[in-house]
C-alpha cells in the first residue's frame, strides 16, 4: 500500500513539473513546440492520478 501511495504522489509531482517546465519553455524561450511536448507529456503521465485526486475530494 505504501508503494502505491508513493507512486501516486510521484506521478502528481512529475506531471505538474513537466507542465510547468513546458510553460517555462513557451514563455521564456518562445519555443512553442518544445513547450507543448512537455505539457503533453505531463498530461499523459499524470492524467490518471489527477482524476483520482479530484474524485476523492
Amino acid at each position: 500500500m505504501k508503494k502505491a501511495k508513493f507512486w501516486f504522489r510521484a506521478s502528481l509531482i512529475v506531471s505538474s513539473m513537466l507542465v510547468v517546465f513546458g510553460a517555462y519553455f513557451i514563455l521564456i524561450y518562445g519555443s512553442l513546440m518544445d513547450g507543448l511536448v512537455h505539457i503533453g507529456l505531463g498530461l499523459i503521465v499524470g492524467i490518471d492520478s489527477w482524476v483520482k485526486l479530484f474524485k476523492k475530494k
